[in-house]
């Protein structure tokens, strides 16, 4: 509220903060329908990211047709955006936004890699297929992920993974020996991606994307500098309050790429404080529901989470409805 009141875009502001409420208003329906009900929410995302990955390897396959039936269907803006990603060999399905598309992916290979990981009958599973058909469908969406030359969502895919990982080990593995076998498993499926990518891509142009990025002398691709632009436009006058939502913008020309220096400059260190007790509350509480109860829903829930708050740091995904939306989904499902 403080941020609207001191936003020099008004508009910007209030509509910023009618978004929070209606997620917060999402997020209190879904997490009062039944158990049936949310695993099928999970399971529509599930079915929509296997349909948005293997859109990715079409179009990898055949990217003169599928762009031309793109074409059909969408705007002169997102014409445009096609022809930019097909000149760098960017792939992004039919959700056509890169980010989105890396999400989706994400969103698959980690739910599956959850679901394989915790196959016990004591757990109401919500996905759970033969090995096979979970390997496959964990290669697709390591492709896909890939495709889309996302290096902030593909490092939050793994960071977000890694620490769900870490909390089964901490939680059930400690338990029960016979678990570990699980570690060998997720080599081997690791191992096979790893010679997949090299037979698929190496004759394509698609990872040196990632290459081109990641070799540059500023390999941050002029975050560092707009950070710090950001860090030297926060005036210590209004450390406290911030300086009103939508005003970063209007400052440095651009949006920040890191949800926290811009909770900082909008919201102050008030705001920047009470977003991140936001936020670690909810991951604290998915964690003691994991290790209370005995469903897998918390787990799915952590990994967003997780993915949401590690790719907020090059990202902006607090500022878009896509991600916001998803995040507060996801919150509920515990």
């Amino acid at each position: 509220m403080i941020g609207v009141i001191n936003s020099h875009n008004p508009s910007f502001a209030l509509s910023q903060l009618i978004r929070l409420i209606f997620m917060f208003v999402v997020s209190l329906l879904v997490s009062n329908l039944s158990a049936s009900n949310k695993n099928s929410i999970v399971k529509m995302y599930w079915l929509f990211a296997i349909f948005s990955s293997i859109s990715v390897l079409i179009q990898i396959i055949f990217p003169v047709q599928f762009n031309g039936f793109l074409f059909k269907f969408v705007s002169d803006d997102y014409k445009e955006m096609i022809r930019i990603f097909d000149n760098w060999k960017i792939f992004s399905g039919i959700v056509v936004v890169d980010n989105y598309s890396a999400f989706l992916s994400s969103f698959l290979l980690a739910i599956t890699l959850i679901s394989l990981m915790i196959r016990e009958k004591k757990y109401n599973n919500v996905i759970i297929y033969p090995k096979y058909i979970s390997s496959f469908l964990i290669i697709i969406a390591f492709i896909a992920l890939l495709a889309s030359a996302k290096r902030g969502i593909i490092v939050a895919t793994i960071v977000s993974i890694s620490f769900v990982f870490m909390i089964y080990l901490k939680y059930y593995i400690g338990r029960n020996k016979e678990k570990l076998k699980i570690v060998f498993i997720i080599f081997i499926t690791f191992l096979l991606l790893i010679i997949v990518i090299y037979i698929l891509y190496i004759k394509t142009s698609l990872l040196q994307v990632i290459i081109y990025k990641t070799s540059r002398s500023d390999i941050s691709t002029g975050r560092f500098e707009l950070y710090r632009k950001i860090l030297d436009a926060t005036s210590s006058q209004n450390i406290i309050f911030g300086n009103g939502l939508g005003n970063l913008s209007n400052t440095i020309g651009t949006s920040s790429h890191n949800i926290y220096l811009q909770l900082l400059y909008e919201q102050g260190l008030l705001g920047l404080f009470l977003y991140i007790i936001f936020f670690l509350n909810n991951i604290l509480l998915t964690i003691k529901r994991i290790r209370i109860t005995k469903r897998i829903l918390p787990f799915y829930s952590l990994m967003v989470q997780v993915l949401f708050l590690i790719y907020g740091m090059t990202g902006n995904p607090l500022y878009n409805i896509f991600f916001m939306f998803n995040y507060f989904i996801f919150i509920s499902l515990l």
